[in-house]
């Protein structure tokens, strides 16, 4: 097999939640681009609709279902995406909200513990976590009776390691993430199937109310970063292309950060 044979995904079905903007919009874009076939699940109506325009204006076909994560939306358009697909080979449950301020922000003391809004934690909660599990509980048993598949799952750094500045229920969320993708990985294993995790620090999307679009919090940011600056979607796209791939064949149970080495310490 070549090196282009590996990590190729010509022809392979995919399913892209969150996939009408930021980091699920570059993954859709990057899934297409090497010959997937693409069906984007977004909530956003409008810009599902721009993308699939923008896509189309690009020469591509991507299939789009207008849904959220909520437990009857989610089953029904999966299904339809499948049956559409005639299968399923690669899912990125990507769909996901931010969890307002942490305690170090100074927002009003929004973000202190004893300030926790538990109505916005519930919805947090619900949408970043609760949210992945329906989904792949729509695939799973699907992946298991072909025994093959990639699943990737968009965690974060915030699941990684404490910082004050990232809302309690969104680190809870996605450090949550963090264990549930080594266990299922467990699981699936002997099905054949690859359960991995992409770790994103600072992008520049509109998650956050597209607060990195401001340039002096984006200067902040960056330079927290040890390479100066913040990630553009457009950098996700390798790291989602290897995890769908051939090439990641023996990697399973990992989830890895992609943030310009803020984890690794600065």
């Amino acid at each position: 097999m070549t090196i282009q044979q590996i990590f190729s995904v010509e022809g392979k079905k995919a399913i892209v939640t969150g996939g009408a903007s930021g980091l699920g919009r570059a993954i859709a874009e990057g899934l297409l681009e090497n010959g997937a076939d693409v069906a984007v699940i977004d909530r956003d109506e409008a810009r599902l609709a721009a993308e699939k325009d923008r896509l189309a204006g690009r020469g591509f076909h991507v299939r789009t279902y207008s849904g959220d994560v909520s437990e009857d939306v989610i089953a029904s358009v999966i299904h339809s995406a499948v049956s559409d697909l005639g299968g399923v080979d690669i899912v990125f449950a990507n769909a996901g909200v931010t969890g307002g301020y942490g305690p170090a922000t100074g927002a009003n003391e929004a973000g202190l513990f004893e300030n926790i809004d538990l109505e916005a934690w519930q919805k947090t909660i619900e949408i970043n976590l609760t949210g992945v599990i329906r989904t792949l509980k729509q695939v799973v048993p699907m992946l298991k009776e072909q025994r093959s598949g990639k699943i990737v799952v968009t965690a974060s750094i915030a699941g990684l390691r404490a910082n004050p500045s990232i809302g309690y229920s969104y680190t809870a969320s996605k450090s949550a993430l963090v264990l549930l993708i080594k266990e299922l990985a467990l699981e699936l294993a002997p099905y054949g199937v690859n359960v991995n995790g992409l770790a994103p620090g600072p992008f520049k999307t509109n998650i956050n109310n597209g607060r990195f679009f401001n340039a002096d919090n984006e200067a902040g940011e960056a330079a927290t970063v040890p390479l100066g600056r913040l990630g553009q979607p457009q950098e996700i796209k390798g790291l989602a292309l290897l995890l769908a791939s051939d090439a990641a064949s023996y990697i399973t149970g990992t989830v890895i950060p992609i943030d310009g080495g803020k984890t690794a310490g600065a």
